[in-house]
């Protein structure tokens, strides 16, 4: 990688904020990166440039996918960019992993897609997603077992619909997880939600935050819960809605994936999907 050069300065950063614990855990550090909202003729430009920069770096992401957007129709409707993860996928399959994001992204009655519903309800919705997504990949990837619930909000009945449906994993938000995150509950379900927003609100028009923020951050997440995941989403990159991709949110989080990597191995970190997390948690592989 260029800039090697740099290494040495990042490493002194990292050590005069960073306890010494953090490198020398028993276990790796993991850091699993999430794409949310992926859907139907939604900022494809922008997703086939993410995903290709993911498989560039060696970078693992989850793919995180409404099966139905409102008005537009199922995913497999977008043949531009179901072709597109098909490649990707068929390029690589260890770096990528498709996962569920509900069913129509609905909010209902502010509680999001699934949290306060029927069960025989949040059943029907969830198992016609996954339809949707064996109908696109089925054949390169088997079953989808992770699920990203919208607004990250679910209730008992979700973690139990999912079990039932073979899911493994659902990943909302780390605090709202609470002791939950990086356990599985009593139906077996792997918690483990995002603790990295990659998008800045504080200042100005929206758009990705600074690469050494991000990498703070990161590294922050890590030194407490030794897992972080860091979510996005194809329209964070946007100048405006509807608009195509801010380069400078772009450069900030390529040379933030670059940085990151450039460390990774000084700090024994590593880079997963969900689904391959979840195999080392059970099976140390």
């Amino acid at each position: 990688m260029k800039n090697r050069h740099l290494l040495p300065i990042l490493m002194i950063l990292v050590l005069s904020i960073y306890p010494a614990s953090l490198f020398s855990a028993s276990r790796p550090l993991i850091v699993i990166f999430r794409m949310d909202d992926v859907q139907t003729h939604w900022y494809n430009e922008i997703v086939i440039n993410l995903t290709m920069t993911h498989y560039m770096l060696q970078i693992p992401l989850t793919i995180s996918i409404i099966p139905n957007r409102p008005g537009y129709g199922n995913f497999t409707s977008d043949l531009e960019l179901v072709e597109h993860l098909r490649r990707m996928l068929i390029l690589d399959k260890s770096l990528f992993e498709i996962a569920q994001h509900g069913w129509n992204h609905t909010d209902y009655n502010g509680n999001g897609e699934f949290s306060g519903r029927p069960y025989d309800e949040q059943r029907r919705d969830i198992a016609r997603g996954k339809e949707v997504l064996k109908e696109a990949f089925e054949d390169l990837i088997g079953d989808v077992t992770t699920f990203v619930p919208p607004f990250d909000m679910w209730d008992e009945n979700t973690s139990k619909v999912l079990r039932e449906l073979g899911y493994r994993v659902l990943s909302s938000n780390a605090l709202r997880e609470g002791r939950l995150y990086d356990n599985f509950d009593k139906y077996g379900m792997l918690f483990l939600g995002w603790s990295i927003y990659i998008r800045e609100y504080v200042r100005g028009p929206p758009g990705i935050k600074d690469s050494l923020k991000l990498l703070a951050e990161t590294l922050s997440c890590l030194s407490k819960y030794n897992v972080c995941v860091v979510n996005s989403h194809p329209q964070d990159f946007s100048v405006a809605e509807g608009f195509e991709m801010n380069q400078t949110s772009y450069r900030s989080y390529l040379n933030f994936l670059k940085l990151l990597k450039m460390i990774s191995s000084e700090l024994n970190i590593r880079f997963a999907t969900f689904s391959s997390y979840l195999r080392w948690k059970e099976y140390g592989k």
